[in-house]
């Protein structure tokens, strides 16, 4: 995997100079997320890239953004009540979008032999039950245009919460990639008492959702430049899924104007967001 990869760079965080890296260009990130500004740069290398590339540096953005969510609900220097240790979501339904299911094959590609076999039998054995329980459709859409929940999404969660079926990359108490955990893992949290989070999904009103899913706007990128459907894949079938899609992960196109759209569609799903959010307090 190439090394020079896009890097994000809040504008609180100090930049080390107003110029982008030689040999990047720099596309300008400008959200509002609970009242606050989030301003950034991504960075990107001035050369083609592949989807799969993107990904580091929405996981940087998923990361902030989810940073202010939990600052704007539980204020400055508190946290929701997740701790290390507690595995419920683990067996939740994990929707994995194109440009993340790319990206974390390379991942487990590189990783030390004794570590991807490992992995390879745990994905090898959560994905045959999986195929073996017939998965319904996986919408990657988490919620429609109205802000409320994707129907399909919760009728497949609770399909998934029947199976029990432990997440492939957890062991005993612990994510074993957790710094590569998909989109869908950084952006779960919640209000109230894990003891609560039984069942596909924590109680109605428990579930503390950002206001912009960084991974539906990565699929959405993905089904905008290849002319595809909005596509996501169950976790546990990264493996089978990329045995028919691997030639997908060679394509190219220029870095700016790939960067440029994911921003634009960020930029879209955060106004969405705000324009659901004025049609609940108008209702309430």
């Amino acid at each position: 995997m190439p090394k020079q990869l896009p890097r994000v760079r809040f504008a609180e965080a100090p930049k080390g100079g107003n110029e982008p890296y030689s040999g990047c260009v720099r596309v300008e990130l400008d959200l509002e997320v609970f009242g606050e500004n989030l301003d950034a740069d991504l960075e990107v290398p001035d050369r083609p890239i592949r989807l799969s590339e993107l990904v580091p540096g929405a996981r940087d953005i998923a990361d902030r953004i989810v940073d202010l969510t939990i600052r704007s609900w539980f204020g400055p220097g508190n946290a929701p009540p997740c701790r290390r240790g507690c595995v419920r979501c683990c067996y939740y339904l994990v929707p994995v979008c194109v440009p993340e299911a790319l990206r974390l094959m390379e991942e487990f590609a590189a990783l030390p032999a004794r570590r991807r076999q490992r992995l390879d039998r745990s994905f090898l054995a959560a994905g045959s039950r999986l195929l073996q329980a017939r998965p319904p459709a996986l919408p990657v859409a988490a919620a429609t245009t109205d802000g409320r929940p994707q129907a399909g999404l919760v009728a497949a969660g609770h399909w998934y919460a029947g199976l029990r079926l432990a997440c492939p990359i957890l062991s005993g108490s612990s994510c074993t990639l957790y710094s590569c955990r998909p989109i869908a893992c950084r952006e779960h949290m919640v209000k109230a008492a894990p003891r609560l989070c039984e069942g596909p999904h924590p109680e109605p009103g428990r579930l503390l959702r950002p206001p912009i899913s960084v991974v539906e706007a990565l699929g959405r990128l993905a089904a905008e430049v290849e002319g595809t459907d909005l596509e996501a894949v169950m976790l546990p079938l990264l493996p089978a899924w990329w045995a028919g899609n691997a030639r997908r992960a060679e394509r190219t196109w220029p870095a700016g104007e790939l960067a440029g759209r994911f921003v634009a569609i960020l930029q879209r799903l955060a106004a969405d967001g705000a324009n659901a959010a004025q049609r609940e307090v108008e209702a309430a």
